[in-house]
């Protein structure tokens, strides 16, 4: 199977003064800038998961030493226990970090870029896309 294109949409798509297609290359539009609240949601998601990998450490600790006791299990046994019970919960403690990559990722990224017909000189939104998904007006999609 195929993976959809991924390409990038820059918007305006055309200079406002000139409408003639500002010429964005890829190394341009590759160093376009993240929001910084796109930085802050990332950084917060990356803590809650560096917080949660230990807490779930002694939260699963606790959970199996109070379920195997008075069982008669082995430390050998209970480490076992213990180490499958803590991988299991490791997604749960990755999931916020990855969440918050997905969403930084999806958010339109700020390009300074100067039209060079007319001199203008703006600020554009550089938004990734699947294929066909453009919604920004001819000469939008760039691959």
């Amino acid at each position: 199977m195929k993976a959809p294109f991924m390409g990038t949409a820059v918007e305006p798509a055309q200079c406002p003064d000139c409408h003639s297609p500002l010429p964005v290359d890829y190394a341009e539009r590759r160093r376009a800038a993240l929001p910084m609240g796109a930085k802050g949601l990332l950084a917060g998601g990356i803590a809650v998961s560096i917080f949660l990998v230990p807490a779930f450490l002694y939260l699963v600790g606790h959970l199996v030493s109070s379920l195997t006791d008075g069982i008669g299990l082995q430390k050998k046994e209970r480490g076992l226990i213990f180490g499958l019970a803590y991988l299991l919960s490791l997604p749960f403690a990755l999931f916020p970090g990855w969440l918050a990559l997905r969403l930084t990722l999806t958010w339109p990224r700020n390009l300074p870029v100067k039209c060079i017909h007319c001199g203008w000189s703006g600020t554009c939104k550089v938004k990734q896309v699947k294929g066909s998904d453009s919604k920004m007006g001819r000469g939008g999609l760039q691959g």
